[in-house]
């Protein structure tokens, strides 16, 4: 009896146990950004951003073209920021105006080693001009 008994008793725990319901709760995680990533690519045709870092020195990079040819400028802005702690600070932007339908912008920029960094980038693309 103890025998059948054993094996009816695990059985029965197992399927309680795949019966039972758990509560799950999400929280929506905060964004690292203060401003929302908008992408609107109606007159962009790519849009790269490169950060490389060699030997003490980081190497940013951004190209842009348009699919308007006829686009009579575009403005791209790139901001290098270093980590600290939970945080990140800026430690250079630059800001460039082509007038045309593609821009190339390459700067670089002298960072400590052993330290966290990141690039971001932001561009617009001009259907009129502006007066």
């Amino acid at each position: 009896m103890k025998k059948r008994f054993l094996p009816l008793l695990m059985i029965l725990v197992v399927l309680l146990g795949c019966t039972t319901v758990v509560p799950v709760y999400a929280i929506e995680r905060e964004s690292i950004y203060k401003e929302p990533i908008l992408e609107r690519y109606t007159y962009i045709n790519r849009f790269f951003c490169n950060l490389l870092i060699v030997n003490g020195t980081a190497n940013v990079s951004v190209f842009l073209d348009s699919t308007n040819s006829s686009v009579p400028s575009i403005t791209a802005r790139i901001t290098l920021q270093e980590k600290n702690g939970s945080t990140w600070v800026t430690k250079r932007s630059w800001t460039e105006t082509s007038t045309g339908n593609s821009l190339y912008m390459n700067k670089t920029y002298n960072v400590t080693s052993g330290k966290t960094y990141r690039a971001i980038a932001t561009a617009t693309v001009y259907t009129e001009t502006v007066s």
